[in-house]
This record gives structure tokens, sequence and C-alpha cells, in this order.
């Protein structure tokens, strides 16, 4: 929680609240870029924005569908183990 006030906010003040304010340290924000940088933009190179949108896209439905989780037992969350995927 954050709280401060003042008789006389200028610009800077209110700018410093703003970042007081928010959580921009939120870790599972920072592990989700951190994955899609790893997995994704550390071997591609970005022509545009809609080649962006393409490439982030196609990650997402990877990530939702087709990743193994551990929490899963090592089993994507369609349902489909990794031994599966490969055979069939």
């Amino acid at each position: 929680m954050h709280f401060n006030a003042t008789r006389h906010p200028t610009a800077r003040w209110t700018a410093q609240q703003i970042v007081e304010a928010c959580p921009w340290h939120n870790p599972y924000v920072e592990r989700l870029i951190g994955s899609i940088r790893r997995d994704c933009m550390n071997f591609m190179i970005i022509l545009n924005a809609d080649h962006l949108k393409q490439i982030l896209t196609g990650y997402f439905d990877y990530y939702h569908q087709d990743r193994t989780h551990l929490g899963l037992g090592k089993e994507t969350p369609s349902g489909r183990s990794v031994l599966e995927k490969w055979i069939g």
C-alpha cells in the first residue's frame, strides 16, 4: 500500500507517486517476459509489428497447449503426454 500527500503537487511529484504505487516488479510478469525472450525472441529477427504479433501468437499457442508443464506431471495442458505427441 502506498500513500503520500502534498499541498502543491507537481508533474514530477505525481509521476513519482505513480511509479511507487504500481507493482513494477511483479515476479509472474517478469518470468513471462523472460520466457518470451529466451524461448522466442533470442532466435528471431522481428521485421515489423505484424510479424511480431504473428510470432507471439504462435508462441502463446505453443505455451498454453503444447509445452510440457511440471505441475501437470510433464504433460501438456491439452492432455497429450510428450511421448504421445511424438509417436502419434
